[in-house]
């Protein structure tokens, strides 16, 4: 039971996270209009760059965490995607890796790698082999 509430609780912070995230983004596009002269750089502090570097990539990617076209393979394949960063990281749920799975599944699987940088798997019961 602790577990299973130790998960929630985790996928309840995954999601305020981007939640929360997204609202910032909002935030800032709106500080953005009202700073039309400010360049992005000016919005970040010189002693911090950190979030520049993730705000050109959320901006490089679309300010969406995947592409269209991986979404909706993504849905086509009945998979969901748990995001736990704005550009980074995604949870693949819906996806039991002990079955051999097609070479269009896999190339999926590695389009979702290649987008998101790194990507886990839940609730996976596997065997050395």
């Amino acid at each position: 039971m602790a577990q299973a509430e130790t998960s929630e609780s985790k996928e309840d912070y995954n999601r305020l996270a981007t939640k929360y995230a997204e609202k910032l983004h909002q935030a800032g596009m709106g500080f953005q209009q009202h700073a039309k002269d400010a360049s992005v750089e000016d919005l970040f502090p010189l002693h911090n760059r950190s979030g520049l570097g993730v705000n050109r990539e959320y901006e490089r990617m679309g300010y969406t965490p995947v592409s269209d076209d991986l979404q909706n393979r993504a849905d086509n394949l009945g998979v969901e995607f748990e995001h736990l960063g704005i550009t980074l990281g995604t949870i693949i749920h819906n996806v039991d890796l002990k079955e051999v799975l097609a070479a269009e599944f896999v190339q999926f699987i590695r389009d979702t790698l290649l987008e998101r940088k790194v990507i886990f798997f839940r609730d996976q019961n596997l065997s050395e082999d």
